[in-house]
């Protein structure tokens, strides 16, 4: 789009046709040159704030369920707040009996390696076949596979009464509640679902006619309706995969999200 800009460039008189003859007296004429200049048209795009992260917090033990400290709408610290807590008792049952097992295995490698040696001696001695000692190393290996199998089980049991305690994996908020105190869990069981929080993402659908003006990085105003306030974000994601029937593609920027004033699913604009 193309329009003529008028700035002052100087004066100049202009005498009157027959200034003797009582005419009009010279008037003042303000003289300026033309220039072209070029301006971009924007177009509005809207779209609605959404999560950076969301997950479903699951059970990785089986166990009843002796605690859920959190309610929907709470925030969780990653790391630290507990979302729940298993019955460790038959966790702990489970690692004293794998204990036992590696304590078992420990012994009965002692004693084929103690066996094992023996024979090499008498072997030495022409007291011992070679075939004894050969099978007595085999056995050697076969209890230190055990002792190495038994460790493991051990170390799994460590790590399941660890897991009884269930935590939140990042900076949040709760924003559903899949259990409650008394319910037995297994292994993938839903105990609670968190999604992010301090940052959250304006989804922007932008036409094919300009999404590449755009570059991860920029900075973008976003109008955020339902509040009648304007954020300043960055573009942070620009996705290729367009809708085909809408020709637009997702566009997230960045946002604070105001100490929560920004919530997901609230309507948002820009100009592109």
């Amino acid at each position: 789009f193309m329009y003529n800009r008028l700035s002052a460039a100087g004066q100049a008189h202009q005498q009157a046709p027959d200034a003797g003859m009582g005419g009009m007296p010279p008037g003042k004429v303000r003289v300026a040159s033309s220039r072209n200049d070029t301006i971009q048209q924007r177009f509005r795009v809207v779209g609605r704030l959404r999560e950076i992260r969301r997950a479903t917090v699951s059970s990785e033990i089986s166990g009843r369920l002796i605690e859920v400290p959190v309610e929907e709408g709470d925030v969780v610290t990653g790391g630290k707040t507990v979302l729940a807590k298993i019955d460790d008792i038959w966790a702990k049952a489970d690692l004293a009996a794998a204990e036992a097992q590696v304590a078992e295995a420990q012994s009965s490698l002692a004693q084929a390696k103690q066996d094992f040696e023996m024979l090499e001696e008498l072997q030495k001695a022409l007291s011992a076949k070679p075939r004894e000692v050969q099978e007595a190393g085999h056995l050697v290996a076969q209890r230190e596979a055990k002792l190495k199998e038994a460790i493991a089980l051990r170390d799994r049991r460590k790590e399941e009464v660890e897991r009884v305690t269930i935590i939140a994996p990042f900076d949040g908020v709760v924003v559903r509640k899949d259990a409650e105190v008394g319910q037995w869990v297994a292994p993938g069981t839903p105990v609670a679902e968190v999604v992010s929080r301090s940052k959250i993402d304006a989804r922007l659908n932008v036409s094919e006619d300009v999404i590449n003006q755009l570059s991860l990085g920029d900075a973008l105003d976003v109008t955020i309706e339902p509040l009648n306030k304007t954020v300043r974000g960055q573009v942070a994601a620009i996705n290729p995969a367009g809708d085909n029937a809408a020709r637009t593609f997702p566009v997230d920027v960045r946002l604070d999200d105001q100490d929560g004033q920004l919530k997901l699913g609230m309507s948002v604009e820009s100009y592109v």
